[in-house]
């Protein structure tokens, strides 16, 4: 028998998709996101962040915007009022605690919950692991493997070359450029540097000068626009002058509209850049020296290269 009469026969499910990380996350897991819908058709994807919500609308997915009460109503009408199975999977996001205290509360309803703990590893520093976009998006593949509809999905970015390109510099000795991977025709460059202090992503204003000026060097014709979320602080305006155009205060929808001006994005580990690599620009990735990330998990999906300054 095939797998598919065998999925016919058995009362279908309703899978509750919680994504409570942002932006870059949403990007990330848009993949996965879509393979998931592939074969399940009831799905209901709840986001915390309005960016998540918003970007992933603008990508043709409906989502909801979280609400506890809303979801636990939700979840307890398809158990008991309902022909469906529920089943509750955390794509990215969440505390070890609000995990658990969610998973205690399925289990008491026997209701299935796929989500993944914090990695056992070192944090040092911008360590190079093997690539996976995060270890949360797993969660998805554990439910289709688990339920036989798929033996293995791909979360990892397309360009696996990516990983050979990291450069480690020292911003403050006088480099030539040549460690930085130029590409030809590159017209257009967007900026954006998060400002989060998650993580130690901040780049400092001497960095970012650094940066820009580098990359001036290098693109002497080009147009240079930077883009200011709302987690930026009021500290822009010390290198504003350094660029053409200067985009604040844009929705998602309207920017990504625009977005295939570009030819390349240059920015710190930022939502930006990841919902751009979606579209297949290319994307330099600068990473604070100090910042407790994993490479592999903000490899954006068509990163040209990173360098740790």
């Amino acid at each position: 028998m095939n797998k598919d009469k065998e999925h016919k026969k058995k009362k279908s499910n309703k899978v509750y998709l919680i994504h409570t990380f942002g932006l870059g996350d949403s990007a990330m897991a848009l993949d996965a996101i879509n393979t998931l819908m592939k074969y399940e058709k009831n799905v209901e994807i709840i986001c915390k962040e309005k960016s998540a919500l918003d970007y992933l609308s603008y990508m043709n997915i409906a989502v909801k915007n979280f609400s506890l009460v809303r979801f636990l109503c939700s979840l307890i009408s398809t158990k008991f009022f309902s022909n469906k199975t529920p089943v509750v999977i955390r794509s990215a996001g969440g505390s070890d605690k609000s995990n658990k205290m969610l998973a205690i509360l399925l289990q008491f309803l026997n209701v299935e919950y796929f989500y993944d703990n914090k990695e056992k590893l070192s944090y040092d520093p911008c360590i190079l692991l093997p690539q996976r976009v995060s270890s949360n998006l797993s969660t998805i593949q554990s439910y289709l493997e688990m339920h036989n509809y798929i033996n293995k999905i791909s979360v990892m970015p397309t360009n696996n070359s990516s990983a050979v390109n990291i450069t480690s510099i020292n911003y403050l000795n006088n480099y030539d450029n040549s460690f930085l991977k130029k590409m030809n025709n590159i017209n257009e460059i967007i900026f954006h540097f998060g400002n989060t202090e998650k993580y130690n992503k901040v780049l400092n204003s001497s960095k970012i000068k650094f940066i820009v000026n580098l990359y001036r060097n290098i693109y002497p014709n080009s147009r240079f626009s930077i883009i200011f979320g709302p987690r930026e602080l009021q500290t822009n305006d010390i290198y504003i002058d350094l660029f053409d155009d200067v985009i604040s205060s844009k929705e998602i929808s309207d920017f990504l509209d625009q977005s295939d001006k570009y030819d390349l994005c240059v920015c710190n580990d930022t939502g930006i850049g990841h919902i751009l690599s979606q579209n297949q620009i290319k994307v330099d990735l600068w990473i604070n020296s100090n910042s407790n990330v994993f490479l592999h998990k903000i490899m954006c999906k068509n990163t040209n290269q990173i360098i740790v300054i």
